[in-house]
Parts: structure tokens; C-alpha cells; sequence
């Protein structure tokens, strides 16, 4: 049983909160103390019955139909609730104690007093009670004791008020903390049947509550569902299959900046998969915002979300192994072929689940969001691959990796002074390990591919990262997106941001197959052995505590 605290001062107190007012507003206050009657408001201040509260005392202002008023945060919605049903359930405890004591039930007389000191009884009310037991013997007498059913009615009812009042989201998450509370309460029961869509309805019933759970933690904060006839849904019905190779059900969520597509239900995990998508791409719109956009097809970046690597490998090989492909290897990757990020979910890993997502989401929005490419002038894969500095691909990738991501906040900050990438080139430049920075900064994507170029399995040293338990050896691939990665955020804070913007525009000009532009010295004024001595001087100068300027 869930413990419920409501602040009651003393007996003439408790009298007053327990009478029913239907036509009177209530306010239920910070310190859980309940008061009913006229309300107004004005400025940062609530008035009841006369006494002023600074709007910061005030958990929940509701009319007398239940409706919300007033309340800062679901979260101080849902406190106000609790301290209702706390007053609730008291009432009914002290409207059956005097009936339990003249029938001589003396347990439950002590159960009841017992649920109505948990909902806030008066010390002094107790006592007084206790005195009226006494020495009761257990007796006969069918006394129901107020529990968490209050609870859910309290909650269902006002999540049926809330959805009266078109207040959908506020009724949807009252609805489903009216369930959490595990009592079949009928009223939340028809709400839920009346609310989610018909076709949620057929099967187990706790497809209705898998739909519920999406709609409070996913369709929130500007995202909408995805409909099941929309392309992005039926293309990837096409495809999707289960184990035994029946076609699988979909489901999704939309914003203006990502389409997301899964068919899991773990709608904590797809919530938290969908904010860190929306919160980087967002980061990005920021990062290249001009007053001069070359495009205006800004359609979302579709994610196919997978519940696993095997499903994963199935729909993208036909084999849950991978069957030998490279994906076999992959935690997700960036198709530009079908404008498609595909990702699995990894238990235990959500780290790893949020760096890929990032990584490969920035390979998407740069290829199909970047307000400073002109789409008509996007190279296609084959002209890109022959365009020198390929770096700039898997280097801008892992610099935004690397980034902080809030998604509680909604904040993010692209300077991590503990960025991997700084700490394995600030420790390989005192050991003079980096790759060659003029041979690394010319490569095409098809050189990368190249042994002769770069020999991607060769050990190539062992890093001593400030940030890591032991010593690590690095093979010359891993090395090669460090060192680009290290590159970017050289190039985005040093000296004041002096080559911001000469970064952001050599992105551009790669993704668009501008070779002259591409050229180390002609981009930054650096020769590639100028920028890289500059590159390591920044990652020692990080590790020993140089911060930048506010973002």
C-alpha cells in the first residue's frame, strides 16, 4: 500500500476539510493541507476563502467538477491527488469507526484507525480514539478498510473531468496513474475503452494499456501518433518480420524533426530513444541555423527502432546471424538509399543505445536536413566517395556523439571535457602514436576502405585514457575516427570559435562534393600538419582543465 501524508492541524481542522462543498473550488497547498471554497487569482497569487497563497505554496487549484485550474506540473497534479484521496479515505475511516466500535469489532475498529493515521489523522484524534477502543475484542462485522481503491477513484474522476475539458494528455496520464494503482476502478476502465483507438482493442486486453503507456510517455511534448495507413508505417510492414516470418504489428511517433517506427511496447524505452533523437537533431537545427536556408524539404528523418539485434538482422539480411554481412558487426547505421536510421535496443546498454543513436542520426540529418545544402547539390554516394576528407563524415558523427544530451531538460552542450576522443589524442600525441595527419586528412571513403591506405584491424598502439580503468589497445580504424572526432572539436572551440564556422561549411561542402573546398589549407588556412600539431596541443590543454566560453 502506497503511504499517503496529508498535513492536518487539529480536530476543528480536520472537521473543515471533511465537509463537502460541490460548488466550491479546491486547493490543495505545498505542505498537503486541503482548503475548499471562492477562489480568484491574481498575479503570482492564489486567494481561497479569503487567504492568500503565493502560487509556488499551491500543488493543485480544481473547480468543483474536478477540472485543473491550476497546477505548475503533473507532477504537483498528481501530489494534489494524493493529499484529495487522503482526505477522502480519512473521511471514510472516521464515518465507520463509530459503527465498527458499536459492533464490538474491535480489529477492524483498529485497522480503520490504523488507515486513517496513515492518511493524516490528528495525533490528538488519535488518542482520543484509541481511548474509544479500548479493550475491544475482535467481533463480527463486514467493514471494508479505505485503501488504494480511493486512490483510483479519486484519479479516474478527475481524468474524466480533465478529458471533458479537452484536456487530453493531463487526462491520459491521470488515467494511467488511476490503473498504476493495480484496483479495477469502473470508471477508468470505461475511459480507457472509450479513449484508445478500436483497433488496440482486439486481442489481450493489455493492448489498451500498451496504447495508454505510448500516449503518456511518447506523444507528449509536440509528438503525434503515427497513423497505421501513413507510407512510413506500410513501407516498414512491408519489410518487418517476426521470427516465423509473419508480418508484425507497428506502431510509431512523429514530430517535425523524426518519423519513429518500432514494434516495441516498452513505451519507457521508445520514450527515452525518441527524446535523444529529437533532442540531437534539434541541437543540430540550432548548430546550422542561417538566415539564408537553401532548402525547405525538411521531412522527418525516419527511425526504424528494432526490439532486437536478431530482428534487426532479419528485416536487413534475412538472417537473424547477419549471414556473413558487415551489419553483423553494426549497432545501427544510416541508410540513404531508403532515408532510413536503424537501430536495436540493448539491454543494459543504454550508453552504447544512445551514442549509436546519435552517431547515425547525425549522418541523417546532415544528408537530409542541413539548412546550408541546397539538395540539388548533394552528391550521391559514388561522387562523395572520391571527394578527399573523408574525415569530416565519421569525425562530425562522433564529435556530436560525444555532446551532453539532457533529455529531462531538454538541454545539451557539445563540449565534453571528458569526450573520448580528446583523451585517447591528448595520450597518443605524448606517446607520439597519432596516424599521419596529412595522409588521414586526404583520404576519401574510398581510400578508408583501402589496406594499402589505412590498415583498419592493425594494433596500432595502446591508449592510457585519464577517464578509463585500464590501458586499451586501439586498432589504426578506431584511431582514425578519434583523431577526426578530435579534429572537430579543435576546429568548433578553439580560439573563441575562430573555425566554427569554416567546420560547419566544410561539412557542407563534402556532403555536396566540393573538392576544391575540401583542400585542408584552402578550408581552415592551415596545413594538415599545422591543424594536427593544433589538434593535440587543444586535447592536452582539455585534459588539463581548459574550458571554452559558454556555447
Amino acid at each position: 500500500m502506497i503511504r499517503l501524508v496529508v498535513v492536518v492541524a487539529a480536530a476543528l481542522t480536520t472537521a473543515l476539510l471533511t465537509a463537502t462543498l460541490a460548488s466550491a473550488d479546491t486547493v490543495v497547498l505545498r505542505d498537503r493541507t486541503v482548503l475548499d471554497g471562492s477562489v480568484s487569482k491574481s498575479g503570482e497569487s492564489i486567494t481561497v476563502a479569503g487567504k492568500k497563497f503565493a502560487k509556488t505554496n499551491v500543488l493543485l487549484w480544481e473547480d468543483g467538477d474536478g477540472v485543473a485550474q491550476y497546477s505548475a506540473s503533473f507532477r504537483d497534479h498528481l501530489d494534489g491527488c494524493y493529499a484529495l484521496a487522503n482526505r477522502e479515505r480519512l473521511k471514510l475511516c472516521l464515518a465507520a469507526l463509530p459503527q465498527a466500535i458499536a459492533s464490538g469489532a474491535g480489529a477492524h475498529a483498529w485497522e480503520l484507525l490504523a488507515a486513517a493515521a496513515d492518511s493524516g489523522l490528528d495525533a490528538a484524534d488519535e488518542k482520543t480514539w484509541r481511548a474509544k477502543i479500548g479493550k475491544l475484542k475482535p467481533g463480527t462485522g463486514d467493514f471494508k478498510i479505505p485503501g488504494q481503491d480511493v486512490l483510483a477513484g479519486v484519479l479516474a474522476k478527475r481524468a474524466l473531468a480533465a478529458a471533458d475539458d479537452d484536456q487530453e494528455k493531463r487526462s491520459w496520464l491521470l488515467l494511467r496513474a488511476a490503473l498504476q494503482t493495480g484496483v479495477e476502478n469502473e470508471d477508468a476502465q470505461d475511459l480507457l475503452d472509450e479513449v484508445a483507438p478500436a483497433n488496440w482493442r482486439v486481442g489481450k486486453p493489455y493492448n489498451r494499456r500498451i496504447w495508454l503507456d505510448w500516449h503518456c510517455d511518447v506523444i507528449q511534448d509536440g509528438m503525434r501518433a503515427v497513423g497505421r495507413n501513413q507510407p512510413d508505417i506500410q513501407r516498414a510492414r512491408g519489410l518487418w518480420r517476426d521470427e516465423n516470418g509473419e508480418t508484425v504489428k507497428l506502431w510509431g511517433a512523429q514530430t517535425q524533426e523524426i518519423t519513429f517506427i518500432t514494434r516495441m511496447s516498452e513505451s519507457n524505452i521508445v520514450s527515452m530513444c525518441t527524446k535523444y533523437a529529437w533532442l540531437s537533431c534539434k541541437s543540430l537545427d540550432q548548430m546550422f541555423k542561417t538566415d539564408n536556408p537553401q532548402r525547405d524539404d525538411n521531412d522527418p528523418l525516419v527511425i526504424w527502432f528494432f526490439e532486437n539485434r536478431g530482428e534487426y538482422l532479419r528485416v536487413h539480411t534475412g538472417a537473424s546471424d547477419g549471414g556473413g554481412n558487415f551489419l553483423a558487426m553494426s549497432a545501427g547505421f544510416y541508410s540513404p538509399s531508403s532515408n532510413t536510421s536503424n537501430f536495436f535496443w540493448l539491454p543494459g546498454r543504454v550508453r552504447s543505445v544512445r551514442n549509436t543513436f546519435v552517431h547515425e542520426l547525425t549522418h541523417h540529418w546532415v544528408d537530409r536536413r542541413n539548412p546550408r545544402a541546397n539538395p540539388k547539390d548533394l552528391a550521391v554516394g559514388g561522387e562523395r566517395s572520391v571527394v578527399p576528407g573523408f574525415w569530416i563524415v565519421e569525425g562530425f558523427a562522433t564529435f556530436i556523439e560525444e555532446g551532453h544530451y539532457d533529455i529531462r531538460s531538454g538541454n545539451w552542450s557539445h563540449f565534453n571535457p571528458k569526450a573520448s576522443a580528446i583523451d585517447i589524442i591528448a595520450d597518443l600525441s605524448k606517446q607520439k602514436k597519432v596516424l599521419d595527419w596529412a595522409n588521414l586528412l586526404s583520404l576519401t571513403q574510398v581510400d578508408f576502405r583501402n589496406p594499402e591506405k589505412l590498415e583498419q584491424k592493425k594494433r596500432h598502439a595502446v591508449i592510457k585514457k585519464k577517464w578509463a580503468l585500464r590501458p586499451q589497445p586501439i586498432v589504426a580504424i578506431r584511431l582514425f575516427y578519434e583523431q577526426s572526432a578530435a579534429t572537430c572539436h579543435y576546429l568548433y572551440w578553439a580560439e573563441n570559435g575562430k573555425y566554427r564556422q569554416a567546420l560547419l561549411d566544410y561539412v557542407t561542402n563534402f556532403y555536396c562534393a566540393r573538392t576544391e573546398k575540401t583542400d585542408i589549407k584552402n578550408a581552415f588556412g592551415l596545413t594538415p600538419e599545422q591543424l594536427g600539431a593544433n589538434v593535440e596541443k587543444f586535447c592536452i590543454d582539455v585534459m588539463n582543465g581548459w574550458h571554452p566560453p559558454k556555447e
